[in-house]
């Protein structure tokens, strides 16, 4: 069941992230339409964790709020908007590893969304440095995998328990 709903909720996601990169992507083209709307203001503003977040993958989903893990590290989240939801980040450096912890709002996915920069070479190390820094184990990861990639990149783990 929880391959299905994760299927069904990053399909939505990426239809409409797709949507939204075309859209952006004819911007500042000669002869290409800005986003149109109501509005008359000719700025399109964005939010910049949708800047950014292309520059991070999905890793893996931790049981913890994003509240919990944000205390226990020390962290501030940042509130942005990707597509049609707020999301709040909070983007850390440990031991060389950028991470990205993330939860969208309007999603139905209560997890902790922990992303690495695309260029880290080893997904499972960068996990057991989040873990590690938390002070938690495995148990607390709800999936390992990429959900953009579909549910046959993802291993979908048993109930975690939570930092609390």
């Amino acid at each position: 069941m929880a391959g299905d709903l994760g299927d069904a909720r990053w399909s939505l996601w990426m239809s409409r992230r797709m949507r939204t990169y075309l859209e952006s992507a004819s911007c500042g083209r000669e002869g290409a339409a800005a986003p149109t709307s109501k509005n008359p203001n000719p700025a399109w503003q964005t939010s910049m964790w949708w800047y950014v977040s292309g520059l991070f993958r999905v890793v893996a989903g931790l049981a913890p709020s994003l509240d919990s893990v944000a205390g226990r590290l020390k962290l501030t989240t940042e509130r942005g908007w990707e597509e049609l939801s707020p999301v709040d980040v909070a983007m850390i450096q440990i031991r060389g590893v950028h991470f990205a912890l993330h939860r969208m709002e309007y999603s139905p996915m209560t997890d902790t969304i922990v992303s690495v920069i695309n260029e880290t070479d080893d997904d499972e190390a960068a996990i057991d440095i989040l873990l590690d820094a938390l002070g938690i184990e495995r148990e607390a990861l709800t999936f390992r995998g990429d959900l953009r990639r579909g549910d046959d990149d993802v291993e979908w783990l048993p109930a975690a328990r939570s930092l609390d």
